[in-house]
């Protein structure tokens, strides 16, 4: 196996590992398919992520073209997947902690996990970044997952992996802001 394909696998195993103790005990990694593939993590029914390892993703974001290519993979690999959401999670440099990576969802996704009028978006496939943390409670706000109080299955305990609990004022703030984003980019149809 070449480096590459070993930090991919490295960096899926971790989010598998961290999403299991986190709400959703059942993920599991996904066998590769060719032209056919359906994300690399089944997180619950209707959800499947895709994972990616950067290593310039330190603090700064990936560059505009490359998160381009990666959002039009997620959305592929949604739809082959026949699933409603498929989060990017990229990996970021210095950190093993999977909550503070960055998870990227469509604008249209994010407004249907926070309850906002989705229709109305000029531009809904636009892509919103968070915190992985943050992303996986709103999975969980929205329906999806288990409450985190809940373990991992009996017969694969994940490693030791430091909590990240998402803080209910972290998720208000961020649909505060959200909401600000829906009415500052609402077509003018919708006003």
């Amino acid at each position: 196996m070449n480096r590459s394909k070993q930090r991919g696998t490295a960096a899926e195993t971790a989010v598998t590992r961290w999403v299991r103790v986190n709400g959703f005990p059942h993920a599991d990694r996904q066998p590769l398919r060719g032209n056919r593939d359906a994300g690399d993590i089944a997180l619950a029914p209707g959800i499947v992520l895709e994972v990616k390892s950067h290593a310039l993703a330190a603090t700064g974001q990936p560059a505009p073209g490359q998160l381009a290519l990666w959002m039009a993979q997620a959305e592929a690999e949604r739809l082959n997947a026949g699933a409603a959401h498929c989060p990017l999670v990229v990996r970021r440099a210095g950190t093993t902690d999977v909550g503070r990576w960055w998870a990227y969802l469509t604008a249209g996704t994010f407004a249907s996990l926070v309850g906002a009028p989705e229709g109305g978006l000029r531009h809904p496939g636009l892509p919103v970044c968070l915190f992985v943390a943050h992303a996986v409670g709103l999975l969980r706000d929205g329906g999806y997952g288990q409450p985190i109080e809940q373990d991992a299955p009996p017969d694969e305990p994940p490693k030791p992996v430091r909590r990240r609990v998402v803080s209910t004022d972290a998720l208000f703030d961020a649909e505060v802001a959200f909401r600000c984003f829906i009415q500052d980019h609402l077509s003018e149809a919708t006003r």
